[in-house]
């Protein structure tokens, strides 16, 4: 028990040192920069700008999408365009009516086949890019609402040198979505794309969200799309950005202005964002050498901490010395006060002051949350869109 000791104050003391760096990453997007103006005239006119979206039985959420979408008040050329991807349900209607309507803004096509072996969002994906022509490719999810000001704020950030802008996404948890359930979603999911703005903040990004992203077009095929992880079921964000890191890191920026900020539901039940979790953690271990490796220190000191934390309780219940249980606890504490420091200038950048209310319990439920998600995510199985079918990301 004593190397267990050792082992997690130094697990402990890394983590430390990656919040620390986190920490000075947000710091630098929170400082007041220029303007990204380049003298070019690419810099000076209005990018021309597709929207993608990949649809798969989205009926009860798509006519929401695109009545905000349709609402931007951005003045270059800019256009929809909506893979529906073999739904079976309304979704091909609703999206016929809203092209019939608005044929300038709309366009759609149709997926009826899955190729084997391919991930469905990355398949749909890479036939959207085959389809449009503009300069600027932003994505968003079909269950997603944005603001009129959502393409103006992301197009802006692009100048000399910018290839890829991420962007801010967030789950309600006040008004009618004030629950247990979508709190520690919101607060957990504020995690999540904190890492993200740090790691571009350190000129070093580690993820990214599909639900609000922007890239030029040109670099899909200059990264070559998907090739490489195209059977990986998730990742269709965060693995093409890495991509891109490899080579020109500093061509990355991160979205701070809240009018580019995206609201997106989060899971109607704990099951299915238990599936949303597993499926997110399965996509880890196609990282980059350096992100898995310093994910994976972070996802050792958790399993340690767990799997310690119970065993020393239950040698305590036992008879043994109370010393150990009390050494994993002061552990648990450390780490959720650099959670907490963390979690406050994440807090602070996206103005989410109300997520304050649900970190006590996501706290808790932080730790077996991300050791169960990672291990079944990766080793496991997990639902996809409710297809009743199961796939292993691999």
């Amino acid at each position: 028990m004593t190397i267990l000791l050792w082992i997690l104050g130094l697990l402990g003391f890394v983590y430390a040192i990656i919040d620390t760096a986190l920490l000075h990453g947000l710091a630098r997007l929170m400082r007041p920069r220029r303007r990204f103006v380049g003298t070019s005239a690419e810099d000076t006119a209005f990018p021309s700008v597709a929207i993608l979206v990949c649809a798969r039985n989205e009926e009860h959420n798509i006519a929401a999408c695109l009545d905000s979408l349709l609402r931007q008040n951005y003045t270059g050329e800019w256009k929809i365009v909506v893979a529906d991807d073999r739904s079976e349900d309304a979704t091909a209607a609703i999206l016929a009516r809203y092209a019939a309507q608005y044929p300038e803004r709309i366009q759609t096509i149709r997926i009826d086949e899955l190729p084997s072996g391919l991930s469905p969002k990355k398949h749909a994906l890479t036939q959207l890019h085959s389809v449009v022509n503009s300069e600027i490719v932003v994505l968003t999810d079909a269950d997603c609402i944005v603001l009129p000001t959502w393409i103006s704020g992301m197009a802006s950030c692009f100048g000399t040198g910018v290839d890829w802008v991420s962007g801010y996404s967030e789950f309600p948890a006040r008004g009618a979505y004030f629950s247990l359930l979508n709190g520690v979603q919101a607060l957990d999911f504020l995690s999540h794309r904190t890492v993200d703005a740090a790691g571009v903040g350190l000129g070093a990004p580690i993820t990214a969200c599909g639900q609000n992203l922007a890239f030029r077009r040109v670099i899909f095929a200059e990264l070559g799309g998907f090739e490489g992880v195209a059977g990986v079921v998730s990742g269709d964000d965060d693995l093409l950005m890495h991509k891109l890191a490899a080579k020109r890191p500093q061509a990355i920026r991160y979205a701070t202005d809240p009018g580019t900020f995206v609201l997106s539901r989060g899971a109607e039940t704990w099951s299915r964002a238990w599936e949303q979790r597993k499926r997110w953690a399965s996509k880890t271990v196609h990282y980059n050498m350096q992100t898995v490796i310093l994910l994976g220190s972070v996802f050792a000191f958790y399993l340690l901490l767990l799997c310690g934390g119970v065993l020393s309780l239950v040698a305590w219940l036992a008879g043994a010395s109370p010393l150990w249980p009390i050494a994993f606890a002061m552990a648990w504490v450390w780490k959720t006060a650099w959670d907490a420091l963390v979690t406050a200038r994440g807090i602070r950048l996206f103005h989410a002051g109300h997520l304050w209310l649900w970190f006590v319990p996501t706290a808790l439920l932080h730790i077996p949350m991300i050791v169960g998600a990672v291990l079944v995510g990766i080793f496991g199985k997990f639902t996809w869109k409710d297809s009743g079918t199961k796939r292993v990301a691999g």
